[in-house]
């Protein structure tokens, strides 16, 4: 059963790109039933700019298009997971005491955190490394490359929830 449209709400066509990579990412998953498109509550350009101050970075302009698209929330997509506002406020600060616990060496200058697990997993875009997205685990020497993007890390991770 599909839940999503290919071409965005009447609200959300000024939130995220139609041609951009999320917005490919988020149409596939709506077409193959993971995500209800009248459920996903997008973000106001405020709220974006409080996840910027708060991790510190400027942010991925795939990862703004979540943001705008859906950062509110999605329904049940994802609903167990760390990656929407406000809980995604903090995550940073989490991550990095993570590291500094366990002995996980790596630079986090450009990171921008975009997801958590229970508390002990984490994913973040580098932005110095053009958005190749990463994962921190506590039992993990150093962070391990996932996606060669935030839309490709998006896709999967929705579908492997």
């Amino acid at each position: 059963m599909k839940f999503f449209r290919r071409q965005p709400r009447a609200d959300q066509r000024h939130l995220a790109s139609p041609e951009g990579p999320f917005w490919a990412a988020y149409s596939r998953l709506v077409d193959e039933g993971l995500i209800d498109d009248r459920a996903s509550r997008g973000l106001p350009e405020s709220a974006l700019e409080e996840i910027a101050t708060d991790q510190g970075v400027r942010l991925d302009p795939e990862y703004a298009d979540f943001l705008r698209c859906m950062g509110a929330g999605s329904g049940n997509t994802l609903a167990s997971q760390v990656v929407f506002y406000p809980a995604i406020l903090g995550i940073r600060e989490s991550a990095v005491s993570l590291c500094n616990e366990v002995g996980i060496s790596c630079d986090l200058a450009g990171a921008i955190f975009v997801a958590s697990h229970q508390g002990y997993i984490y994913f973040y875009v580098d932005t110095r490394q053009e958005g190749t997205v990463w994962c921190l685990t506590e039992d993990s020497p150093a962070p391990v490359r996932v996606a060669d993007s935030f839309s490709d890390f998006f896709y999967d991770y929705v579908k492997s929830a």
